[in-house]
Protein backbone atom coordinates (compact mmCIF):
# COMPACT_ATOMS: atom_id res chain seq x y z
CA UNK A 1 0.00 0.00 0.00
CA UNK A 2 2.97 2.47 1.10
CA UNK A 3 4.53 2.00 -2.04
CA UNK A 4 1.31 1.92 -4.46
CA UNK A 5 0.37 5.28 -2.63
CA UNK A 6 4.50 6.71 -3.53
CA UNK A 7 3.67 6.13 -7.03
CA UNK A 8 0.41 7.31 -6.90
CA UNK A 9 2.43 10.59 -5.96
CA UNK A 10 5.43 10.14 -7.94
CA UNK A 11 2.89 9.90 -11.40
CA UNK A 12 1.98 13.75 -10.69
CA UNK A 13 5.29 14.80 -11.76
CA UNK A 14 5.45 12.72 -14.98
CA UNK A 15 5.02 15.58 -17.74
CA UNK A 16 6.96 17.64 -15.40
CA UNK A 17 10.02 15.24 -15.87
CA UNK A 18 9.67 14.57 -18.61
CA UNK A 19 9.97 18.23 -19.96
CA UNK A 20 12.99 18.48 -17.87
CA UNK A 21 14.40 15.67 -19.50
CA UNK A 22 13.63 16.63 -23.56
CA UNK A 23 15.63 19.92 -22.23
CA UNK A 24 18.25 18.45 -20.76
CA UNK A 25 18.75 16.09 -24.18
CA UNK A 26 18.35 18.67 -26.86
CA UNK A 27 19.63 22.04 -25.22
CA UNK A 28 23.04 23.19 -23.23
CA UNK A 29 22.13 23.25 -20.11
CA UNK A 30 24.24 25.71 -17.89
CA UNK A 31 22.34 25.52 -14.52
CA UNK A 32 21.77 23.34 -12.77
CA UNK A 33 25.56 21.68 -13.60
CA UNK A 34 24.06 17.97 -12.11
CA UNK A 35 20.18 18.27 -12.10
CA UNK A 36 18.09 16.06 -10.13
CA UNK A 37 14.50 15.35 -9.77
CA UNK A 38 13.69 18.27 -7.15
CA UNK A 39 14.96 21.06 -9.74
CA UNK A 40 12.20 22.81 -11.45
CA UNK A 41 14.37 25.27 -13.41
CA UNK A 42 16.99 24.81 -16.15
CA UNK A 43 19.16 27.74 -17.48
CA UNK A 44 19.62 27.00 -21.22
CA UNK A 45 22.25 28.47 -23.93
CA UNK A 46 20.36 30.89 -26.67
CA UNK A 47 23.26 32.58 -28.56
CA UNK A 48 26.97 33.07 -27.76
CA UNK A 49 27.51 34.65 -24.39
CA UNK A 50 23.79 34.59 -23.62
CA UNK A 51 21.27 32.47 -21.65
CA UNK A 52 17.77 31.54 -20.73
CA UNK A 53 16.78 31.14 -17.28
CA UNK A 54 13.11 28.90 -17.33
CA UNK A 55 10.99 28.25 -14.27
CA UNK A 56 8.50 25.21 -15.14
CA UNK A 57 5.27 25.12 -13.36
CA UNK A 58 5.25 22.10 -11.55
CA UNK A 59 1.44 21.16 -11.82
CA UNK A 60 1.18 22.43 -15.31
CA UNK A 61 4.58 21.87 -16.77
CA UNK A 62 3.26 23.04 -20.60
CA UNK A 63 2.15 26.15 -19.35
CA UNK A 64 3.87 29.75 -20.22
CA UNK A 65 6.35 29.66 -17.21
CA UNK A 66 8.97 32.44 -15.59
CA UNK A 67 11.88 33.13 -17.51
CA UNK A 68 14.72 35.06 -17.39
CA UNK A 69 17.57 36.51 -19.83
CA UNK A 70 21.27 36.95 -18.97
CA UNK A 71 23.89 38.19 -20.98
CA UNK A 72 24.66 41.24 -22.95
CA UNK A 73 21.87 43.49 -23.21
CA UNK A 74 22.92 44.35 -27.01
CA UNK A 75 22.06 40.47 -28.42
CA UNK A 76 19.55 39.70 -25.47
CA UNK A 77 16.80 43.00 -26.42
CA UNK A 78 15.17 41.79 -29.74
CA UNK A 79 15.36 38.48 -27.94
CA UNK A 80 13.20 39.87 -25.05
CA UNK A 81 11.38 41.70 -27.34
CA UNK A 82 9.95 39.01 -29.27
CA UNK A 83 9.33 36.76 -25.73
CA UNK A 84 7.43 39.75 -24.37
CA UNK A 85 5.20 40.46 -27.55
CA UNK A 86 4.93 36.51 -28.61
CA UNK A 87 3.54 34.86 -25.64
CA UNK A 88 -0.09 34.77 -26.44
CA UNK A 89 1.09 31.97 -29.51
CA UNK A 90 2.29 29.60 -26.38
CA UNK A 91 0.55 26.22 -27.57
CA UNK A 92 0.12 24.25 -24.45
CA UNK A 93 0.10 21.29 -26.94
CA UNK A 94 3.74 20.74 -27.41
CA UNK A 95 6.91 21.15 -25.05
CA UNK A 96 8.34 23.97 -23.56
CA UNK A 97 11.43 23.48 -25.80
CA UNK A 98 9.35 23.74 -29.23
CA UNK A 99 7.30 26.22 -27.84
CA UNK A 100 10.99 28.45 -26.87
CA UNK A 101 12.12 27.78 -30.53
CA UNK A 102 9.38 29.18 -32.13
CA UNK A 103 8.55 32.41 -30.06
CA UNK A 104 12.30 33.30 -30.52
CA UNK A 105 12.27 32.53 -34.08
CA UNK A 106 15.76 30.22 -32.92
CA UNK A 107 16.96 26.61 -32.82
CA UNK A 108 18.21 26.32 -29.81
CA UNK A 109 21.99 24.64 -29.61
CA UNK A 110 22.22 21.36 -28.73
CA UNK A 111 24.95 19.33 -27.52
CA UNK A 112 24.45 16.80 -30.67
CA UNK A 113 25.68 19.54 -32.82
CA UNK A 114 27.56 21.69 -31.24
CA UNK A 115 30.09 22.01 -28.11
CA UNK A 116 29.95 24.18 -25.45
CA UNK A 117 33.07 25.83 -26.26
CA UNK A 118 31.53 28.14 -28.96
CA UNK A 119 29.14 29.81 -26.89
CA UNK A 120 31.92 30.20 -24.26
CA UNK A 121 29.85 31.08 -21.44
CA UNK A 122 32.91 31.26 -18.50
CA UNK A 123 34.13 34.49 -17.24
CA UNK A 124 36.56 36.57 -19.73
CA UNK A 125 38.86 37.00 -16.56
CA UNK A 126 38.88 34.34 -14.68
CA UNK A 127 37.96 31.47 -17.00
CA UNK A 128 35.68 29.61 -15.04
CA UNK A 129 32.30 29.34 -15.46
CA UNK A 130 31.68 29.03 -11.28
CA UNK A 131 33.11 31.12 -8.61
CA UNK A 132 33.56 30.20 -4.94
CA UNK A 133 33.31 33.09 -2.93
CA UNK A 134 33.06 33.23 1.14
CA UNK A 135 30.33 35.95 2.06
CA UNK A 136 29.85 36.82 5.71
CA UNK A 137 26.61 36.34 7.15
CA UNK A 138 23.91 39.05 8.30
CA UNK A 139 24.96 39.75 11.95
CA UNK A 140 22.00 39.80 14.52
CA UNK A 141 22.98 42.97 16.18
CA UNK A 142 24.44 41.51 19.16
CA UNK A 143 27.40 40.17 17.43
CA UNK A 144 30.92 42.24 16.16
CA UNK A 145 30.81 42.17 11.98
CA UNK A 146 34.16 40.40 12.65
CA UNK A 147 32.99 37.76 14.24
CA UNK A 148 30.22 37.27 11.80
CA UNK A 149 30.19 33.91 10.44
CA UNK A 150 31.40 32.95 6.79
CA UNK A 151 29.45 31.31 4.48
CA UNK A 152 30.80 29.81 0.66
CA UNK A 153 28.72 31.29 -2.54
CA UNK A 154 28.50 29.92 -5.60
CA UNK A 155 28.52 32.67 -8.33
CA UNK A 156 28.11 32.82 -12.25
CA UNK A 157 28.68 35.57 -15.26
CA UNK A 158 26.56 37.88 -14.36
CA UNK A 159 27.78 40.84 -16.41
CA UNK A 160 28.34 41.17 -19.94
CA UNK A 161 30.23 43.48 -22.13
CA UNK A 162 27.82 45.63 -24.29
CA UNK A 163 29.73 45.75 -27.63
CA UNK A 164 27.65 43.57 -29.78
CA UNK A 165 31.20 42.07 -31.23
CA UNK A 166 32.44 40.97 -28.16
CA UNK A 167 29.56 40.54 -25.96
CA UNK A 168 32.34 38.88 -23.24
CA UNK A 169 30.71 37.30 -19.79
CA UNK A 170 32.38 38.30 -16.68
CA UNK A 171 31.83 37.67 -12.67
CA UNK A 172 31.14 41.14 -11.07
CA UNK A 173 33.25 40.26 -8.47
CA UNK A 174 36.32 39.58 -11.15
CA UNK A 175 35.75 42.29 -13.20
CA UNK A 176 35.54 44.85 -10.36
CA UNK A 177 39.31 43.62 -8.83
CA UNK A 178 40.79 43.26 -12.41
CA UNK A 179 39.28 47.01 -12.72
CA UNK A 180 40.59 48.31 -9.24
CA UNK A 181 43.61 47.37 -10.55
CA UNK A 182 44.28 49.47 -13.62
CA UNK A 183 45.45 53.16 -12.07
CA UNK A 184 42.97 55.19 -15.14
CA UNK A 185 39.62 53.69 -13.80
CA UNK A 186 37.25 56.23 -12.92
CA UNK A 187 35.77 55.68 -9.49
CA UNK A 188 32.37 57.73 -8.84
CA UNK A 189 29.99 57.21 -5.90
CA UNK A 190 30.73 53.28 -6.02
CA UNK A 191 31.07 52.30 -9.17
CA UNK A 192 34.36 51.76 -10.94
CA UNK A 193 34.25 53.02 -14.94
CA UNK A 194 36.61 51.13 -17.33
CA UNK A 195 36.78 49.12 -20.31
CA UNK A 196 36.18 45.64 -21.38
CA UNK A 197 39.51 43.81 -21.20
CA UNK A 198 38.81 42.28 -24.45
CA UNK A 199 37.63 45.19 -26.84
CA UNK A 200 38.21 47.99 -24.88
CA UNK A 201 34.25 49.16 -25.03
CA UNK A 202 33.02 51.17 -21.77
CA UNK A 203 32.22 49.14 -19.38
CA UNK A 204 31.28 49.85 -14.99
CA UNK A 205 30.48 47.75 -12.12
CA UNK A 206 29.80 48.60 -8.51
CA UNK A 207 33.00 48.80 -6.16
CA UNK A 208 31.29 46.56 -3.78
CA UNK A 209 31.31 43.58 -5.72
CA UNK A 210 35.76 43.96 -5.74
CA UNK A 211 37.65 41.04 -3.04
Amino acid sequence: DILSQMKGILDRYHYLWSELEEIDETCWVLEPEHPDRSHTFRRIVVAKFCSLELNLDVKFPRRPCEWRFMGSESTLAPLRKKMQERMTEWNDGISVRRNVEHILGISLASPKTSQRSDFACECGICYSYRLNVAKKKKSNGNEEESNSELKQCCLTPDIACENKKCGRPFHSKCLAEWLQSIPTVRRSFGTLFGSCPYCSTAIAVSSANAF
